[in-house]
């Protein structure tokens, strides 16, 4: 059976990012990668959510005529 030679690079390529994966260092870099991605979106999507809370609370206060915070 002949082997294309394209199935072969491919097959060489999954290897050789294997072992890269297999090394612990490595392992570390992508969960501290993946951490790092994880806050960067939780962490406005929280700061959006009590923001626009407040501007609530104060528009409520507002409307209600009691003072609040200047």
């Amino acid at each position: 059976m002949v082997e294309d030679p394209r199935l072969e690079a491919f097959w060489s390529n999954i290897d050789t990012l294997w072992l890269i994966l297999e090394r612990p260092t490595v392992q570390r870099q992508l969960l501290a990668f993946g951490l790092i991605i994880f806050f960067a979106w939780l962490l406005p999507w929280l700061l959006m959510r009590t923001l626009r809370q407040v501007a609530n609370r104060r528009q409520r206060q507002r409307q209600s005529g009691k003072p609040g915070m200047p």
